[in-house]
């Protein structure tokens, strides 16, 4: 018999691995939807307009976490996180049916760039939501652990793209996952959603939560306590993780794949074209 506390861990845990896979998908197949719906004569400004749609998805990530946040303290963390995980799974399997550019004009990267905010929203929601309902749960002493927990489904997210991507494409060739397997990628992430929200339905509020529902000490405004009371801690989480280590990440992680498919190869491939002309004169010398 699986504990309500195990439960509520497993739900938290899927439904951070689908927030995160739908950003690490993105990264990963952005050379490859970037001429589909940004065409261009130079392929650099198609890949940056991409990283444009992904940072959209980050502007709607404040918003997710107010709007969610707000929800999570008036009504409960069960309710705020069914809806981050509908969100997320309706926005991810949408961009996977997406008509290119090609097909509906300009109207392709516009509902490109609204489902990346959408999905922004829930991450947004879906961070907060998690990781308060884990910690209301588990004993004091214990929230790092548990948190660490959540936090690793980052990395899992990654390892189950990345697996996907690679099965994916050894099944239908290269050229079939430029064509259809990247599609394939996006809408597998509806299947998680739909996993996650059947455990999530399954779950009850935190002990903590219903205790102060009970005794009728559900704060009125949530949001506007939380900035009187708490604005340094906010501006100071701000800074170092949105800023500092979001910045450096992202760039780091998302750039890095299209830099090794794109730039990096351009330039490589002629080196090693040169490398195999001049080998053979210099093994006569």
């Amino acid at each position: 018999m699986v504990s309500m506390k195990n439960k509520v861990i497993i739900a938290s845990s899927f439904g951070m691995a689908l927030e995160w896979y739908d950003f690490f998908t993105y990264s990963y197949v952005a050379t490859i939807i970037a001429p589909l719906f940004f065409p261009s004569i130079n392929p650099i400004a198609s890949l940056l307009a991409v990283y444009v749609t992904f940072f959209i998805g980050f502007l709607g990530r404040p918003l997710g976490g107010i709007v969610f946040g707000y929800l999570g303290d008036k009504l409960g963390r069960r309710y705020s996180l069914i809806f981050t995980i509908l969100l997320t799974g309706f926005s991810v399997f949408f961009i996977g049916l997406l008509p290119t550019y090609y097909q509906i004009g300009i109207l392709a990267p516009i509902l490109l760039a609204l489902l990346r905010f959408l999905d922004g929203v829930a991450l947004g929601g879906e961070w907060g939501g998690a990781f308060s309902l884990t910690s209301e749960y588990v004993n004091p002493n214990r929230r790092g652990l548990y948190s660490g927990i959540l936090q690793s489904t980052v990395s899992i997210a990654s390892l189950l793209v990345t697996g996907l991507i690679l099965l994916i494409t050894i099944l239908i060739g290269v050229k079939g996952f430029d064509v259809i397997g990247w599609r394939i990628v996006f809408m597998s992430g509806l299947l998680i959603a739909i996993i996650g929200l059947i455990i999530r339905l399954r779950i009850e509020d935190s002990p903590v939560f219903r205790k102060l529902q009970g005794e009728g000490k559900i704060s009125k405004n949530p949001l506007s306590e939380a900035i009187k009371n708490y604005w340094k801690p906010l501006l100071t989480g701000l800074l170092i993780v949105g800023i500092i280590n979001g910045a450096w990440y992202y760039t780091n992680f998302a750039y890095s794949i299209s830099y090794a498919t794109t730039i990096a190869k351009n330039f490589i491939t002629p080196m090693l074209h040169y490398k195999q002309l001049i080998l053979p004169y210099l093994s006569r010398q």
